[in-house]
C-alpha cells in the first residue's frame, strides 16, 4: 500500500479516536481489516428518579477500514458480504435500540471505473419489528487515491462519509500552507 493511503487511514482514524473505540488489524473470513471502530451511545429521559423512565434510545456504529492496492466490483462485493455479516452479528435489537450503522471505508490505490456505478446502487436497510426495535443501515465509502486529490465514492446512505473524508483531507492541505 502506498504511503499516501497509509497517511489518509491514520488521519481518518485520528478523527474517529475521540468518540470511537478503535482496534487494529483484525480479520473476518479471510478479509484483512486494517482497523475497526465502535461507537455506542445511550440517551434517556426520566422524571425525578431513574425508575420513572419516559424513554431511552441506543445508537451504535461499527466502522470497518479496509485497504487495497486495487479495487474492482468483485472484490467490493466480497468485502460488502463479509463486513455486513460481521456487522449484523453485532446488532442487538430490543425496545431501546434506535439504530445501528455498519460502515465500511475502503482506501484503494486504484479503483476500477465500474465500481462507481456499483456503489451508487449498493443499499441495505433492515428494520426490526417494524422499526419499533430500531433499524440497521449499511454505509459505504471508497477513497480512490489514484489521482492528485482523493476521490470519495459513497452509497446513498454514506453521503455524510464523503464530508468527513473531505474535511480530513482539507485539514491536510491547510496544514501544508
Amino acid at each position: 500500500m502506498q504511503e499516501k493511503s497509509t497517511e489518509l487511514l491514520e488521519k481518518i482514524l485520528k478523527s474517529y479516536e475521540a468518540y470511537f473505540d478503535i482496534s487494529r488489524e483484525t480479520e473476518y473470513e479471510g478479509v484483512p481489516v486494517a482497523a475497526e471502530a465502535a461507537f455506542h451511545s445511550r440517551s434517556e429521559k426520566y422524571v425525578l428518579v431513574k425508575k420513572a423512565q419516559l424513554w431511552a434510545a441506543e445508537a451504535h456504529e461499527y466502522t470497518f477500514f479496509l485497504t487495497a492496492e486495487s479495487l474492482d466490483c468483485e472484490k467490493l462485493e466480497a468485502y460488502r458480504e463479509v463486513i455486513l455479516k460481521e456487522g449484523l452479528s453485532r446488532v442487538k435489537p430490543q425496545k431501546d435500540h434506535m439504530y445501528t450503522y455498519v460502515t465500511m471505508i475502503v482506501i484503494a490505490d486504484q479503483v476500477d471505473e465500474r465500481v462507481s456505478s456499483q456503489i451508487r446502487r449498493m443499499r441495505f436497510h433492515k428494520s426490526y419489528r417494524l422499526s419499533i426495535h430500531g433499524w440497521c443501515d449499511l454505509r459505504v465509502a471508497i477513497c480512490d487515491m489514484s489521482g492528485e486529490t482523493v476521490q470519495v465514492l459513497t452509497n446513498p446512505a454514506g453521503r455524510e462519509l464523503r464530508k468527513m473524508v473531505r474535511a480530513v483531507t482539507d485539514k491536510k492541505r491547510r496544514a501544508k500552507r
